[in-house]
């Protein structure tokens, strides 16, 4: 684990499972970096364990999860907390509101962030060949990433 990792969480609530986990497959190849290993993990639809729960009261609870929750400190501080927030407050995330958050926008929608941070990797695969004849050739194909930079502008 790195100190600067990034983690994700993904609520399904009725996605088509199918196409999503098609969307996922990964070929068989070595990769070789310094990144942790990503892990598969189960495709499931929060509509597969109660068939009720829609979009708003999925909201609301995750809502009310952080409603629970202090801005400086991870505990629960349960319904007492909630009343001290005063239920959920409009946020406008422009520039009037929070100053900077233009500057973190355009630096975040970059292309030296999202292209250009890319750590060194290699992936190695076998590839089979066919030949004229019987035989069958297995060729070891190697793609080394070691610095992406733009292309100078003509």
């Amino acid at each position: 684990m790195h100190p600067n990792a990034y983690h994700h969480c993904t609520l399904l609530l009725n996605a088509n499972k199918t196409q999503l986990g098609d969307s996922l497959v990964r070929e068989e190849a070595t990769y070789i970096g310094k990144a942790t290993a990503s892990k598969k993990s189960a495709i499931k639809n929060l509509c597969d364990v109660s068939s009720t729960v829609n979009i708003a009261q999925l909201l609301s609870a995750i809502g009310y999860e952080f409603l629970r929750t202090s801005a400086t400190e991870v505990e629960d501080g349960g319904n007492i907390q909630i009343l001290k927030q005063r239920g959920f407050q409009l946020i406008n995330p422009t520039e009037k509101w929070f100053p900077g958050i233009d500057v973190l926008g355009h630096e975040f929608s970059s292309w030296e962030w999202i292209v250009g941070k890319t750590p060194t990797f290699s992936v190695e695969k076998e590839l089979a060949l066919k030949t004229d004849g019987d035989k069958q050739l297995i060729m070891k194909l190697s793609v080394g990433v070691e610095k992406v930079r733009s292309a100078p502008s003509s």
